[in-house]
């Protein structure tokens, strides 16, 4: 599975899933390095997520933060009115 590190507080990191389910989990758990917004894949375990198989996916965080910024973008360009020209719609299942 992948997840999206969404806030770090304290000794925990709260990940979202691609399926939205959210987790927090200690730090001491999982890799060093990790900031808000990075990615990481993990196996499924017979119980849940195996956090010892955590691994960063530098390539995802890298590609997440590219669209991101498309679609910050993206949203500065609106029609009178407030209408959004075009967004770009992004999930999990895209990610490379």
């Amino acid at each position: 599975m992948i997840y999206a590190v969404d806030r770090l507080e304290g000794r925990l990191a709260t990940l979202v899933a691609g399926d939205g389910s959210v987790a927090d989990v200690p730090l001491r758990w999982l890799p060093s390095g990790l900031r808000e917004g990075s990615m990481i894949r993990v196996e499924a375990g017979n119980t849940g997520p195996d956090w010892a198989t955590a691994e960063p996916d530098d390539a995802a965080t890298t590609w997440r933060e590219a669209l991101l910024g498309l679609i910050l973008e993206q949203l500065r360009w609106r029609r009178a009115g407030g209408q959004v020209v075009s967004c770009v719609s992004i999930g999990f299942a895209d990610l490379p």
